[in-house]
């Protein structure tokens, strides 16, 4: 029997939640017996990932910007040639906006295409880069899906929609044995741990997490703040932002900066509490990641978060920007001396946005469109 072979199509060379999605996902497909090929814009964090997992890839840049004609056909012919030698089943692109090219690819050499939504896009740009339909559309969240279909009714009918949550191992969250290690390297001792993790872009609401820890601090210098991420910005402009935001509130001694980390799971194992005050997430993985690493996740009300957070038995939800109130529920948590780990928001999340569940709605997805057509418009 044949070997189904799917080719995906990463959004970025950088390790986002977008792209640790797709590792996620691919992983399994994998370890399913598929033959796995994944294309990269450019060489960078997340290509490091693939070579140290042994994963199939190639560098064929799909941003396209203000293209030439002749820039989009030289593009395209690089697609084809790399897709016709690997001779896929399905084509699955990561986001709208890497789909493009790719979907003039798969018309071309008669293979279906899906187009993962993982993030809000405006109407405009969904009438320009998807002018060739998906056989299907699959979104992180229903959140996304209604997001979508409200702003675009005709998709409803047009093209299969499906739900995929974002592929999660469990074990990968879940390092208590690092509890002790880090917190004596951070030399935190029984200080309360408060985290943040992702990429520094405003959306993410560093302010509204560094204004909470000076509100905290007012109260008891028992608090320390760790943060995770990674300017995207060339210039760094995010993280020179923020950095001068600590040092005007005259809180650098109780910040732990410790910038772009591999292993998220064995930071979340030293934490006390995650919080994620985004301006706007329409998943938002890292939510998920406490929950699995057995943490309270205190978040902003808003987007996916909402979708995540409010069954989670310890998911706490705040209007963002209110860092008062985030504050305050920090505090409560701390003055309730939970124990590490929690186990019901650990069983919760593993029940929910484990693997095996969403693993199977795709392996059912991906094996319905080996052999199928699909539209153009």
């Amino acid at each position: 029997m044949r070997v189904p072979k799917i080719a995906y199509l990463a959004n970025s060379e950088h390790v986002g939640g977008g792209n640790r999605s797709l590792l996620s996902m691919v992983q399994k497909v994998k370890e399913k017996g598929h033959e796995i090929l994944i294309f990269v814009p450019a060489e960078g964090d997340f290509t490091s990932l693939l070579k140290a997992k042994n994963f199939q890839y190639k560098v064929v840049n799909h941003r396209l910007g203000q293209f030439s004609k002749s820039a989009f056909f030289l593009r395209l012919l690089q697609y084809i040639k790399a897709l016709k030698s690997f001779s896929p089943d399905i084509l699955h692109a990561n986001d709208l906006y890497c789909y493009f090219i790719a979907s003039f690819v798969a018309k071309i050499l008669k293979v279906p295409i899906i187009c993962h939504i993982r993030f809000s896009v405006e109407e405009e740009s969904v009438k320009h880069y998807m002018r060739i339909l998906p056989e299907v559309i699959i979104f992180n969240s229903y959140y996304m899906k209604n997001l979508f279909l409200n702003k675009n009714p005709d998709f409803s009918c047009s093209v299969r929609n499906e739900v995929v949550y974002n592929f999660f191992d469990p074990s990968e969250y879940y390092c208590p044995q690092q509890r002790e290690i880090l917190r004596e390297r951070w030399r935190v001792g029984d200080c309360f741990l408060v985290g943040m993790i992702g990429n520094f872009s405003p959306q993410k609401g560093h302010d509204t997490y560094l204004y909470m820890a000076k509100k905290l601090l007012k109260s008891s210098c028992d608090f320390r703040f760790v943060i995770v991420g990674k300017d995207l910005d060339p210039s760094k402009k995010n993280e020179e932002r923020i950095k001068k935001l600590i040092k005007s509130l005259s809180i650098e001694d109780y910040i732990i900066w410790l910038g772009y980390q591999k292993d998220v799971g064995k930071i979340l194992s030293a934490l006390d509490v995650l919080v994620v005050p985004s301006i706007y997430e329409p998943f938002g993985r890292v939510a998920v990641e406490g929950l699995l690493a057995g943490l309270p996740v205190v978040a902003s009300r808003t987007g996916g978060l909402i979708e995540i957070l409010e069954d989670a038995p310890y998911g706490f939800l705040v209007d963002r920007n209110n860092y008062n109130e985030f504050a305050n529920i920090v505090r409560n948590i701390k003055n309730k001396k939970l124990s590490f780990p929690l186990v019901d928001n650990r069983n919760y999340a593993i029940s929910r946005f484990g693997i095996e569940a969403n693993l199977k709605l795709l392996m059912k997805l991906y094996d319905s469109l080996i052999g199928y057509g699909f539209f153009f418009v």
